[in-house]
């Protein structure tokens, strides 16, 4: 094992995860076709560093 997560750094995990969805990740000023763009590029480019098979989204 490399990293274990501690319950304070859980609880660190938890609150930012929910700040992060209260703010649409910073992404709110995207219209639906920008988001649509966004996630495309990123899934190439996660595609491309073996993050997930292609197809897989």
């Amino acid at each position: 094992m490399l990293a274990r997560l501690t319950p304070q750094g859980r609880t660190a995990m938890e609150r930012a995860t929910e700040a992060l969805h209260e703010i649409e990740f910073g992404l709110g000023a995207l219209d639906d076709d920008q988001h649509r763009d966004l996630f495309r590029l990123l899934h190439a480019v996660r595609t491309e560093q073996g993050d997930f098979e292609e197809g897989e989204a």
